[in-house]
């Protein structure tokens, strides 16, 4: 069900410092942690985190949690924060802001304009997969 989100700003659901994920993959698992580190009235800013293992899972698999730290050369990522839908969870879409024209070259897969979906991150550990 979409429900629209009236009197509401995006500082109402997200606070700086807390962890976002992105899961993408369908036979390999990627799943990146971020953090927000800034917060407006319809946009997040985001920065990926390292991950550490944290037990295996079987062949080409563990499962991770974030890092305090900052993954290597990790940029600032914007985010628009659409408050007119909801996803299955009561919290507003986290979308990255679209572009006017699509890039001539295809979008690498494992980055965030590939997979532009992120969820609050729940604090358990998160599986992660890859081929050998």
């Amino acid at each position: 069900m979409i429900t629209r989100l009236t009197n509401r700003t995006v500082r109402h659901y997200y606070k700086e410092g807390e962890i976002l994920i992105r899961i993408a993959g369908w036979e390999e698992v990627y799943t990146c942690f971020y953090r927000i580190i800034k917060v407006t009235s319809r946009t997040i800013t985001l920065k990926e985190l390292k991950h550490i293992k944290h037990a295996d899972a079987g062949w080409c698999a563990i499962h991770i949690m974030p890092s305090e730290e900052f993954a290597k050369d990790a940029n600032e990522l914007l985010l628009r924060v659409d408050l007119a839908k909801e996803q299955s969870g009561g919290e507003p879409n986290v979308d990255f802001f679209k572009r006017k024209t699509l890039p001539l070259t295809p979008v690498p897969p494992h980055t965030p304009e590939y997979f532009n979906r992120f969820y609050r991150w729940d604090g358990t550990p998160q599986y992660y997969s890859w081929y050998g």
